[in-house]
């Protein structure tokens, strides 16, 4: 038991490690400005916070601009949890760096988080935005999460990037859609680095390709468009 307890956990160290290298392949891809700082730590999910007093410590030092938030749980599936406590541990950080667009991916659940709450992703804030996937197609994934929490999808479908060791690797989730939002996010601030959350915001919504889905979405959804929204950066 103790042998597969030790199995366990290295395969989710390696597993840990090939989804957090290729979501930072992703990010600078393509993008020689972009400097990319790594935070991990275990967010508490009670009132406990030290972790958020670190990961606060480390944005200011490094003047992070863009945080890339591959990551995140279902609130129904953790009952137990002090969720009032972590929420405002978030909103604490999200407001104590008004100047840095924090990028959350939408979750793989197929579910609507405006009413089953997938976090941070149904959060609101200023400088949150929440990304959810689509297939190469443009169409609406099976696997993403939904709602009005979403403001902006991107291609989460067999993802080009790589391993920790350089190696080539496709995968698929809204951990993938994600970082590609802040791929273009940092391409616009190196650029035009006084833009400002609100402006970059701008940019990556209005420079969006809206789709009037036939798919299981009534409403109309805003696909990242690369190129329009560095277009708009440049006037």
């Amino acid at each position: 038991m103790q042998q597969l307890g030790l199995a366990t956990a290295e395969l989710a160290e390696a597993q840990a490690k090939q989804h957090g290298t290729h979501v930072a392949g992703i990010v600078v891809q393509d993008n020689p400005f972009a400097e990319v700082v790594a935070i991990r730590d275990t967010l508490p999910l009670a009132d406990d916070a030290a972790a958020f007093h670190r990961i606060r410590d480390f944005l200011r030092t490094n003047k992070v601009r863009v945080v890339n938030m591959s990551w995140g749980f279902a609130a129904d599936r953790n009952p137990t949890a002090d969720l009032a406590a972590f929420e405002e541990q978030m909103l604490k950080l999200f407001t104590a760096f008004p100047d840095t667009l924090f990028v959350a991916a939408a979750g793989n659940d197929d579910d609507a988080i405006d009413k089953h709450r997938f976090l941070p992703a149904s959060l609101s804030a200023p400088n949150l935005l929440t990304v959810g996937a689509v297939d190469q197609d443009g169409q609406v994934t099976f696997f993403t999460n939904v709602g009005s929490h979403v403001a902006l999808y991107a291609n989460g479908d067999m993802v080009h990037s790589v391993g920790p060791t350089g190696y080539p690797l496709e995968m698929s989730g809204t951990s993938m859609a994600a970082p590609q939002v802040c791929n273009v996010a940092a391409k616009s601030l190196s650029q035009h680095p006084s833009l400002s959350v609100a402006e970059l915001k701008h940019l990556l919504i209005d420079g969006a390709d809206e789709l009037l889905s036939g798919n299981q979405l009534p409403a109309p959804i805003k696909i990242l468009n690369p190129a329009h929204s560095a277009a708009l950066s440049g006037r």
